[in-house]
């Protein structure tokens, strides 16, 4: 896997974007993205990052994360998409890349910044034709955000 030398700066908060290897369609059924949620919560609890937005798309997905003090953006996602490849590839009894190597990250710089990128977030399954609301679409935080449910994963609270 290819990396980017990332820099770390604590208590700094990035929106990041991730996309499958050749845009496979691995989010279109209850099972995977139920796995990769799980797995986030689990690496959450373990390294201490949060998770404040996110949306899981067919082929690709946002998320908003803080993570811990001496992690970066890169780091976290090595283990959470580290960890969700070995498991889809046995599961599917296949070997090779799940996601992309490489990522596009964005540090958020302040309320305004992080309100314009939750939107994006929240909208992005209405934009791609899913759903007619945000609160709609299962697999995005939009559902704690709008109406107050925290069935599928529970989100931080934002960090502005």
């Amino acid at each position: 896997m290819n990396f980017r030398r990332r820099f770390s700066f604590p208590n700094v908060t990035y929106y990041c974007t991730v996309v499958t290897h050749q845009r496979q369609m691995i989010f279109t059924n209850s099972k995977y993205p139920r796995l990769f949620l799980t797995i986030i919560k689990t690496k959450r609890k373990r390294y201490g990052f949060l998770v404040h937005e996110y949306v899981l798309m067919p082929d690709h997905y946002h998320i908003i994360i803080s993570p811990a003090p001496e992690q970066n953006s890169g780091q976290v996602l090595h283990q959470v998409n580290g960890v969700f490849a070995r498991m889809f590839n046995m599961q599917n009894k296949q070997v090779g890349r799940v996601f992309h190597p490489f990522f596009y990250d964005h540090v958020v710089r302040n309320t305004e910044d992080y309100a314009r990128i939750a939107h994006y977030i929240h909208n992005n399954p209405v934009k791609a034709n899913f759903v007619d609301k945000p609160e709609e679409y299962l697999w995005s935080s939009a559902r704690n955000r709008l109406i107050d449910d925290h069935s599928v994963f529970r989100v931080d609270d934002p960090p502005f």
